[in-house]
């Protein structure tokens, strides 16, 4: 009887969950990220491709997050230590991803800005986003 309970709950957490992790698309993303009206919206849906291995990590599935964005949290006050953040929804992502990445972008070399940022510190950075690929045609 217990293992009955346990595999029936089991199941429905599982049915339940697999609802929520619905895997996007690259053009869903794309649409998002050209309708948050964040710069250089090519490059920054190959970042969110390449940081959530095309939207498939647990990250991504399980926090909304596509660019695998950090936060740090001191637990005790002798050091610190980043995780993973969690968003309420991938338009939720981008959005701060707009507001907190982008912010004080000026123009110029994206890439440079992304490195003075911190957010790309892997000097193959700019190549892996490049080679990135997007699986439909930008008009």
């Amino acid at each position: 009887m217990k293992k009955t309970l346990v595999l029936t709950l089991l199941l429905i957490y599982g049915l339940i969950s697999f609802g929520q992790n619905k895997v996007v698309t690259q053009r869903e993303i794309y649409d998002k990220i050209v309708k948050a009206e964040v710069a250089h919206p090519v490059i920054v849906l190959k970042q969110a491709i390449h940081e959530s291995a095309n939207f498939k990590s647990r990250g991504a599935r399980e926090k909304n997050n596509i660019f695998g964005l950090m936060k740090t949290i001191y637990p005790d006050t002798k050091r610190e230590r980043s995780i993973l953040r969690t968003f309420d929804s991938i338009d939720s992502c981008i959005s701060f991803y707009k507001e907190v990445i982008q912010r004080n972008y000026l123009g110029g070399d994206y890439f440079k800005f992304l490195k003075r940022k911190k957010y790309a510190t892997d000097p193959m950075y700019k190549r892996k986003v490049n080679n990135t690929l997007v699986d439909f045609t930008i008009e």
